[in-house]
C-alpha cells in the first residue's frame, strides 16, 4: 500500500480464514433480520459488472430492468408498459431465459454448467430472466426481484386505469420512473436509519433540497460497490416453515419459491437473525463473495483504511490496537501488514472496533454517506424533475412519496401479507 507495509499483499485465502472465517454464528446486537440484509444486497446489485473503465455508477435499477439495451427490451412484454411474467399457481414470477435469451449472454456460466450435466438440460429450465442475472444467487434474492417485477406491473395497471389512451412506451417509462422513486424513499428512509440506527426520521422531500446545489448525476463511486455491507449478515441457516436449509446450499436453487411460496419466504426473512458485521463471521459459503471484493479493490489500487479516513475527516489510526480494540486481532493484523497504515479498506472496515451501528463505524461513515448522496443526488429530485408530471400525475407522484417496505411487499403479495411479518428488525417476542 504505496509506502508502507510488506513489499507483497496478504494472500486472501490467509485473510478469510484468519480473520473473516465464522467459527460460531454472532447475531446482529441490533436485532437486524435477513430481510434487511436481501433488500440491501439486492439494492446495491445495481453497481455490479461496471467496465473497467468506469468509475461511478448511476442508481437506475438496471438490475431489475436490464443493463444493455437487447437485454432491456427482451424482458419488456410490450404490452401495457409492462414487464415480461409467467405464472405459477395464479401468480406472477419473472420469465425463464429460453424466454429472454439475451439476458442468457450475461448469465454467469458456474454453477450451471455442472449441474446440468450431473441433473441433465431439463435444469436449464430452471434459470430465471433477470436484469442483473447474479440475482439468481439464493432464492431469497429472487424473491426481492419478483416482488419489484410484480411492483412494476402493479404500477402499470394503475397509470393505465387513470390514463386509458396511453400506450405502452409511456406506461413503462412512466412505470420505471416511480419505481426508482419508490426505491430511493424506502432505501434512505427505512434502510439507511436502520443502517445508521439513527434516532432521526430521515424524510424524503426532495424539494427542500433544491437550495443545496446538489448536482442531479445519481452517480455513486467505485468504492461503494466494494464496501462489505451483507455477507457477515448472512446466517449459515434459514428455517422457512418446518424446514432448515443451509443457506450456501441455497445457492442457485430457486426451487424453494415454489415449494413454500412467496409469503412463507418473506415470513421467515423477516423472523431470521441476520449476522453481526464484524470480524470472523462469514459463513464459508460466501467466502468467494468477500475475496472477490478484496481482489478486485486491489486491482483497482485501493487506497488504504488510513488513508480513506482522512478523506472523511476522520483521525487515522496510529496502531492496530486503536483500530481492532482487540490484542489478539491486533497482532494477527500487524502480522498481515507490518504497519497500521497498510491496511487495506475492506480489511480495516471488518476488524475495526464495534461503534453503535449495524456495521463497523468507517463502514457506516463511508458507505452511508457514498449512498446517500447517490441517492438524493439523483434526476429525479432536481427541480426539473420533481413535479407530478414526470410521475404520470399527482396519482404517481404520491404512489413515491407514500412508498414503504412493507407497502411495496404487501400490495404484491396474493394474501396481502396475511398472517405474515414483514419488517426490517426481529418482531419483538423473538428479540
Amino acid at each position: 500500500m504505496g509506502f508502507y507495509g510488506p513489499k507483497k499483499l496478504p494472500d486472501v485465502d490467509e485473510l478469510y480464514e484468519r480473520l473473516f472465517k465464522r467459527k460460531t454464528f454472532r447475531k446482529c446486537p441490533k436485532n437486524t433480520n435477513i430481510l434487511f440484509a436481501t433488500y440491501l444486497h439486492h439494492f446495491v446489485s445495481q453497481f455490479d459488472n461496471l467496465e473497467e473503465c468506469e468509475v461511478t455508477n448511476v442508481i437506475d435499477m438496471w438490475h431489475i430492468y436490464g443493463k444493455k439495451e437487447a437485454a432491456t427490451n427482451c424482458l419488456r412484454s410490450f404490452q401495457k408498459g409492462k414487464l415480461k411474467t409467467r405464472y405459477h399457481n395464479d401468480e406472477e414470477f419473472p420469465p425463464l431465459l429460453q424466454d429472454c435469451p439475451q439476458v442468457a449472454k450475461m448469465y454467469p456460466q458456474q454453477p450451471f454448467d455442472l449441474i446440468s450435466k450431473i441433473l441433465g438440460p431439463s435444469t436449464l429450465k430452471e434459470k430465471w430472466a433477470l436484469g442483473n442475472p447474479q440475482l439468481n444467487m439464493t432464492p431469497l434474492l429472487c424473491v426481492i426481484s419478483t416482488i419489484w417485477i410484480r411492483e412494476h406491473n402493479r404500477v402499470c395497471n394503475v397509470l393505465a386505469n387513470k390514463n386509458p389512451h396511453w400506450g405502452d412506451d409511456e406506461l413503462y417509462h412512466t412505470a420505471r420512473l416511480i419505481v426508482t422513486g419508490e426505491a430511493i424513499k424506502i432505501t434512505l428512509t427505512e434502510i439507511m436509519k436502520h443502517l445508521m440506527q439513527s434516532h432521526i426520521d430521515l424524510l424524503y422531500k426532495p424539494e427542500f433540497t433544491s437550495d443545496l446545489n446538489i448536482q442531479h448525476t445519481g452517480c455513486v463511486p467505485r468504492e461503494l460497490s466494494l464496501v462489505p455491507l451483507w455477507q457477515c449478515l448472512m446466517p449459515d441457516e434459514i428455517q422457512i416453515g418446518k424446514s432448515s436449509y443451509n443457506c450456501s446450499d441455497l445457492q442457485y436453487s430457486n426451487n424453494i419459491i415454489f415449494q413454500h411460496g412467496i409469503n412463507q419466504i418473506i415470513h421467515s426473512m423477516s423472523t431470521t437473525p441476520a449476522g453481526e458485521t464484524t470480524n470472523r463471521n462469514i459463513g464459508t459459503g460466501f467466502k468467494k463473495f468477500i475475496t472477490k471484493l478484496i481482489n478486485e479493490s486491489r486491482a483497482l489500487k485501493v487506497q488504504s483504511y488510513n488513508n480513506y479516513r482522512k478523506r472523511f475527516g476522520l483521525k487515522p489510526k496510529k496502531t492496530f490496537e486503536e483500530l481492532t480494540g482487540d490484542l489478539h486481532l491486533a497482532a494477527m493484523l500487524k502480522e498481515f501488514y507490518i504497519d497500521v497504515d497498510a491496511v487495506e479498506l475492506i480489511v480495516g472496515f471488518l476488524t475495526e472496533e464495534k461503534g453503535t451501528g449495524i456495521s463497523p463505524p468507517s463502514m457506516t461513515t463511508m458507505g452511508g454517506s457514498w449512498l446517500i448522496r447517490g441517492l438524493l443526488s439523483h434526476p429525479i429530485n432536481s427541480p426539473d424533475w420533481w413535479k407530478p408530471k414526470t410521475f404520470g400525475g399527482h396519482l404517481g407522484m404520491n404512489i413515491v412519496k407514500t412508498a414503504s417496505l412493507k407497502k411495496l411487499i404487501c400490495l404484491n403479495l396474493k394474501d396481502k401479507c396475511h398472517n405474515i411479518y414483514v419488517g426490517l428488525k426481529l418482531p419483538k417476542e423473538d428479540n
